[in-house]
């Protein structure tokens, strides 16, 4: 062997060693990016529970990190384990739940302990147990303002009750549409007291999506009940018939607050 072929055989061993070295150092990087922990912070707040004047029971945020729509759960322990009962919490205002926004109860009474999670990085973290069973809750007025404790003018009149209640589908029934050509489906809820102003209902499916999901201004009839008209197509509709689809009545006062809320479940039917 001569010095030419030495010579050679030296720039092939060192191009497979510099290449050797390079995919090492690629693996070594990767590694260290992939690895690094997520910057993602579970979000610090401080959340209290109450009952407005008319009785419904609110969870306030008093502080801290506002938690979008999805981000978070609220779970409730009524005595047989943690259930979770987010879609029965309404948000007292739109977008993000932030600090002085109070999520309405819309069942009355959880009768139970509270938990709330964040759902931060694929994770569930608890980041607040804002009320236990036994505890009694502070009393708080409309937009989940605690009173002052100073003098005040006396007790005053009793407040108005103020409800919603869905009458059409009922809860486990169906929401039928017919009428060929334009399938419709009426929804129904009437209300208690004088304060509510105006209704929006919302459709939400259960799972995956539905074309008729959204929000429907209601009418008032001429019985004072509200309703509005959900209509499709025949060929969205039998796609959707035989699912289920949640209903939710919300009323506001005549300065836009949501001040009771009503929810239901029921099945998609298509009558030709």
């Amino acid at each position: 062997m001569n010095m030419e072929e030495d010579e050679g055989i030296s720039e092939v061993v060192a191009s497979v060693l510099l290449i050797a070295l390079t995919v090492v150092g690629v693996a070594i990087v990767a590694t260290l990016l992939f690895s690094a922990p997520s910057s993602v912070e579970v979000p610090a707040v401080s959340l209290t529970a109450g009952t407005t004047a008319d009785g419904t029971f609110v969870l306030i945020h008093e502080g801290g990190d506002p938690m979008g729509a999805g981000t978070y759960r609220v779970y409730v322990d009524a005595g047989d384990g943690l259930i979770d009962r987010t879609d029965r919490f309404l948000l007292d205002g739109d977008g993000a739940w932030s600090p002085g926004e109070a999520l309405m109860y819309t069942r009355g009474d959880p009768g139970g302990r509270i938990v709330v999670t964040a759902l931060v990085g694929g994770s569930e973290t608890m980041i607040a147990e804002p009320w236990a069973m036994g505890t009694i809750a502070t009393v708080v007025d409309e937009g989940g303002n605690t009173p002052g404790t100073g003098p005040g003018p006396g007790p005053g009149p009793e407040p108005e009750e103020t409800s919603i209640e869905i009458t059409m589908p009922s809860d486990g029934g169906q929401m039928i549409f017919s009428e060929h050509p334009k399938y419709s489906s009426t929804v129904w809820a009437r209300t208690t007291g004088e304060t509510v102003k105006s209704v929006k209902f919302i459709l939400k499916a259960t799972e995956g999506t539905l074309t008729i999901e959204g929000t429907y201004a209601a009418n008032r009839g001429m019985d004072g009940e509200y309703y509005a008209d959900i209509t499709s197509n025949y060929g969205q509709l039998k796609k959707m018939t035989g699912r289920d689809v949640i209903i939710r009545a919300v009323g506001y006062d005549s300065v836009g607050t949501a001040v009771a809320s009503d929810t239901v479940t029921a099945q998609i039917l298509l009558r030709t």
